[in-house]
């Protein structure tokens, strides 16, 4: 094992990663292992007893020293892992990412790698503009947006990917009203060459500002944009259907949506079935209100929020998951200080009811972005939030069996936090056997190590 610190670095003797326990509780004088003097001539404001019954990781420097294990508190924490787990940290130095890429986020496996994006406002198409990552098991490249063919404008991000016919679908976002490249383009990659598509070659207008890939089903990609535009016909947001060759676009009216319904998200297949979310903010539990879209290869239907016990407070579902057995979605609520079905939830399908996963208590997310099936187990990211500050939020929820979780609340014991700080999970990824969690807008989001927005390895031996 190694011990990534702010420094670099440093290889660990021991089978065993034990860290302390968190800065409330009581020293302990249970049984500790030393891994050896990490003292960097930092000042040390707070000890604890070394504790066997929690495996943290610490951003910054550690003495063991006298049985004691020392660390300042203040700014040295950096995240709190699940005892047992195994992890490692990619920073913005380890993958040659830019000081202003200020997260990572989306991500996608082709050819037996790993591409994910940077967020990153700069309007530059050179390295220090928002650009695509590719990881192969061992190292990091990159491409620009000056080699994907795009122009030095403010394209920032590239949030969700999608392979259809052996090519890597992505988007690369820019809320200008243009339709040419200095606008949102779809990005196509085949391994080797790049393929732009603007909105005027899709048949868009200046106001769709997003070109969203949500999922692959009955062999078409289908995508969506983003359109604040109050109507239902092709003026407004709309779903686009790509067979390959052409794009067939189908306004809201065809959807069963409504003017208020301004994007889509999704897609998961299930039971021979497409799923989707609108994004509504209306407070309505009905068909005016947020809903989700079900798609059988002919006809288009709508569930209400009223169907699935979902409140006014629901206006969007972020993720869509469906792990064969079971559809899973997340909820989001603006009911962030409630803890049970009217906050923020996981809805589960089996194909007859409709159940859910809430909460539960303040130490879940409060808001879910990404969802994940890995080691038999649903995974959820996002956030916790409070008045001044947000951390960055997991929680692992045992499938097996699955029902053992339905109608009941989020575990608080199999979650990590970065303290004070306001970064956010906001993608999950399996990749080659782990799972990997993109952090986006870090407190110290122009850090390049571990108190900058990162990429977390989950199940990896380091």
């Amino acid at each position: 094992m190694k011990v990534i610190t702010n420094k670099g670095q440093k290889k660990v003797t021991s089978n065993d990663l034990y860290w302390f326990v968190d800065s409330n509780s009581s020293a302990r004088t249970k049984h500790y292992t030393v891994l050896g003097d990490m003292n960097l001539s930092r000042n040390l404001v707070s000890t604890k007893n070394y504790d066997p019954d929690n495996s943290y990781i610490i951003d910054g420097d550690i003495r063991i020293q006298n049985n004691r294990v020392s660390f300042k508190i203040s700014d040295l924490i950096d995240l709190i892992y699940p005892k047992g787990d195994s992890y490692r940290l990619f920073t913005k130095a380890i993958m040659g990412a830019h000081v202003n890429d200020t997260g990572f986020t989306g991500a996608g496996v082709f050819q037996d790698k790993l591409y994910f994006a940077s967020i990153n406002s700069t309007v530059s198409n050179t390295a220090s503009g928002a650009k695509l990552f590719v990881y192969d098991g061992t190292s990091f490249s990159t491409y620009t947006k000056e080699a994907m063919g795009l122009p030095s404008a403010n394209h920032d991000s590239s949030r969700q990917f999608c392979v259809y016919n052996n090519r890597l679908y992505f988007e690369m976002q820019n809320s200008s009203t243009n339709t040419d490249k200095t606008a949102t383009c779809l990005i196509a990659f085949d391994g080797t060459n790049f393929q732009v598509y603007t909105k005027s070659v899709i048949g868009l207008n200046a106001n769709d500002t997003r070109i969203m890939p949500l999922g692959i089903y009955q062999d078409k990609l289908f995508l969506a944009t983003s359109n604040s535009t109050a109507a239902t016909d092709l003026t407004a947001a709309k779903i686009i259907v790509f067979d390959g060759t052409s794009f067939v676009l189908i306004p809201k009216s065809d959807l069963g949506c409504v003017n208020a319904d301004t994007s889509f998200n999704g897609l998961a297949e299930f039971n021979g079935k497409a799923y989707m979310g609108t994004y509504n903010t209306t407070a309505a539990t009905d068909i005016n209100g947020a809903k989700l879209l079900v798609y059988d290869g002919t006809t288009w239907s709508t569930i209400l929020k009223s169907q699935i016990n979902c409140v006014n407070g629901h206006t969007w579902f972020p993720s869509f998951l469906s792990t064969g057995s079971y559809l899973c979605i997340s909820a989001y609520s603006t009911n962030t200080s409630l803890y049970d079905y009217q906050g923020t939830k996981i809805l589960v399908y089996d194909g007859t009811k409709w159940r859910e996963i809430t909460r539960g208590s303040a130490a879940s997310p409060v808001y879910i972005w990404s969802l994940a099936y890995f080691g038999g187990a649903l995974c959820a990211g996002g956030q916790k939030s409070s008045a001044s500050n947000t951390v960055a939020c997991y929680t692992q929820i045992d499938c097996r069996p699955f029902q053992a979780s339905l109608g009941s609340t989020m575990p608080n014991y199999k979650w990590f936090i970065r303290y004070n700080s306001s970064e956010s999970i906001h993608f999950m990824k399996v990749f080659n056997g782990s799972l990997y969690v993109f952090t986006y807008s870090a407190w110290v989001s122009s850090n390049m190590y571990n108190l900058g927005p990162k990429v977390i390895c989950k199940g990896t031996a380091v």
